[in-house]
């Protein structure tokens, strides 16, 4: 487990497991295309929708959030 990784389980309000996750997006978007998480944290769900062939947008306020869901796989938007 990386440094990040240890913040999140330690700090974030709200620590979904990705399998959960999964389920959402596959349930309500299709491949290829964008899911919007407009409460980002540390980027749990840009990395599942990544996996899962979709792109996605991140929004996030907390500037700690942002740097650690810099430093975690995946690419996409992250404001």
């Amino acid at each position: 487990m990386d440094g990040a990784d240890t913040v999140v389980s330690r700090s974030a309000l709200c620590h979904l497991p990705p399998a959960l996750i999964m389920d959402c997006i596959k349930a309500g978007c299709p491949p290829d295309g964008v899911v919007l998480d407009p409460f980002f944290g540390a980027g749990t769900t840009g990395i599942v929708a990544r996996n899962l062939g979709r792109y996605y947008v991140g929004v996030e306020w907390n500037a700690d959030y942002v740097k650690i869901a810099e430093k975690r796989p995946g690419r996409g938007v992250l404001f």
